[in-house]
């Protein structure tokens, strides 16, 4: 908010109405003489100030998130480092990029992923998915017990039929992956108001989350394809 004094004692009031397109230079707003105008003014101070403070509080939720985000994207690259590994020592070549079919001579020479990748990977999905928990608990800790319980039952669950290192390194990998996408989605939910940026940063967040969750293609494999995980139903 901002006044003039001017001859005979006259106050102004102007308020703040943008930026000018072509130099940048600041336009004001008029609001007046008198209480009403001085009203307007104060007013749009406030708002203004509200505004900052809103921007301020969506930068910092995006920091956090981003935090834990960059945690997930290391546990997904231990993940795909010990799948590469394993796959060429089974005898399998990615072709183009894509899909992994298996060769028809097999290396031995080709050594398969050191047992200490194997816990690396374990260990750095483990930080990642406690990084979200603790994102989540610190705007609902109730909702963040009962994601990090059904997490739980999905890994025993899809553990049955085999419970090998490879196993638990490919199922904490899409555990982190859904754990991420759901996490960013009940923060946004959580959220009465935000600006069309930062909506649109969940929206980029999340798709990146369930991007992450494909495993490899693998033809000729008698696993039959990937595994869908949902932690849909907390309450």
């Amino acid at each position: 908010m901002a006044i003039e004094l001017r001859s005979g004692g006259r106050i102004f009031h102007f308020g703040y109405a943008g930026k000018h397109p072509a130099t940048g230079t600041t336009i004001r707003a008029y609001y007046g003489l008198g209480p009403m105008a001085e009203w307007l003014a104060q007013l749009d101070a406030e708002h203004r100030a509200e505004r900052r403070r809103r921007i301020a509080e969506e930068q910092e939720e995006r920091q956090q998130i981003l935090g834990a985000a960059r945690l997930s994207c290391q546990a997904i690259e231990a993940a795909k480092q010990v799948l590469v590994a394993e796959l060429n020592a089974l005898g399998y070549h990615q072709h183009a990029r894509g899909i992994w079919r298996q060769s028809r001579t097999c290396d031995a020479s080709i050594r398969g992923a050191e047992r200490s990748a194997f816990q690396q990977a374990a260990m750095s999905a483990n930080l990642a998915t406690d990084a979200l928990f603790e994102l989540l608990g610190g705007t609902d800790s109730s909702t963040a017990k009962a994601l990090n319980a059904r997490a739980d039952q999905i890994r025993s669950e899809l553990l049955e039929q085999g419970n090998s290192l490879l196993e638990q390194t490919c199922v904490g990998r899409l555990l982190v992956c859904a754990v991420e996408a759901e996490v960013v989605s009940l923060r946004a939910l959580k959220t009465t108001e935000m600006s069309a940026t930062h909506a649109a940063f969940f929206v980029q967040r999340r798709r990146v989350a369930n991007n992450g969750s494909s495993l490899p293609r693998v033809r000729c494999s008698p696993c039959g394809g990937c595994l869908a995980v949902s932690l849909s139903g907390i309450p």
